[in-house]
């Protein structure tokens, strides 16, 4: 026994851990636990800047009659999320050997030419780009119900057209927010809640109820049996104070207390359709821990 106790207390701290606590094609809500506030930060960041993706970054107009002037059109073009699952097959275009503005290595081209003939008003969206042969950098799908189309690019009157040539290439966020696999990437502490059970006891019921129905994100629920207030959805709680306020009013400023926890952490995001939640989640990862590499490197060649 005490070989075992002498062993526990030469431990370490708790490795970091990651629970996965909502997923959908779209986003992924995580636990962080046993971590600091900057490490998630910097995942977050991350994943913001450093996660890398394919988006058109050179077009060339050949031909555009429509009502867009061509640097709207080229705009367009480059915030339009690209499939980027196989982006580690392609260089950075500032490491790639090639001397040709169509390398296959490091960029993808795209071409779209459509003209107006019927008298109806033509709409050109993200589907009609073409790339030749079987190719995984393209756009993303439409969503059921929502742009079933495509994104819309540009629309045209009879006798109207637009050609161009659009190439794809890889890059981060930091160099343009097109590239970023993420428009909403979040963090807050878990909470601790402590509900004093004899503050309580000293409201009415009816004061209890008002405490429960204050909280704007439902964390808490009241149970009419028992007269007891519980915790519905810790990870709800937004630390906006308003259930202690109103604990307040009825002279129990005690009645509900909460506290950020310092190690734990509800990490979410919304991910831009180019990357698969989990992939965009292991490349923050590994950015990341690329970082961290490359400080400790350069701290031991200073020792």
């Amino acid at each position: 026994c005490c070989n075992k106790e002498i062993m526990h207390g030469h431990r370490g701290p708790p490795k970091p851990e990651v629970i996965i606590k909502t997923s959908t094609p779209d986003g992924m809500q995580l636990i962080l636990k046993n971590t600091d506030i900057s490490v998630v930060n910097g995942l977050r960041r991350a994943i913001l800047s450093d996660t890398p993706t394919m988006a058109i970054d050179f077009v060339e107009i050949k031909e555009n009659t429509s009502a867009l002037h061509d640097e709207l059109i080229a705009h367009r073009l480059g915030l339009i999320p690209l499939l980027s699952t196989n982006v580690d097959s392609y260089n950075y275009p500032t490491e790639c050997s090639c001397v040709s503005t169509e390398c296959p290595q490091c960029s993808v081209t795209f071409s779209l030419h459509v003209r107006a003939v019927s008298s109806e008003t033509t709409i050109i969206t993200s589907s009609d780009l073409l790339a030749p042969g079987e190719i995984s950098v393209a756009p993303v799908p439409p969503t059921v119900g929502l742009d079933e189309g495509g994104i819309l690019i540009a629309k045209l009157q009879r006798n109207q057209e637009l050609e161009l040539i659009a190439r794809a290439k890889k890059g981060v966020g930091k160099e343009h927010a097109k590239w970023s696999p993420a428009c909403a990437v979040s963090y807050r502490h878990e909470p601790i809640i402590e509900i004093d059970k004899e503050s309580i006891e000293a409201l009415n019921f009816d004061e209890r109820q008002q405490v429960v129905q204050s909280c704007p994100t439902n964390v808490f629920k009241f149970d009419e049996v028992k007269g007891t207030i519980d915790i519905e959805d810790l990870y709800q709680c937004t630390f906006c104070g308003e259930c202690t306020k109103k604990a307040s009013t009825f002279d129990q400023p005690d009645a509900i207390k909460i506290t950020p926890r310092d190690d734990k952490f509800l990490f979410s995001f919304e991910t831009t359709g180019q990357l698969e939640p989990p992939a965009v989640v292991m490349a923050g990862i590994r950015a990341l821990r690329t970082k961290l590499s490359k400080i400790q490197t350069s701290a031991s060649m200073l020792k």
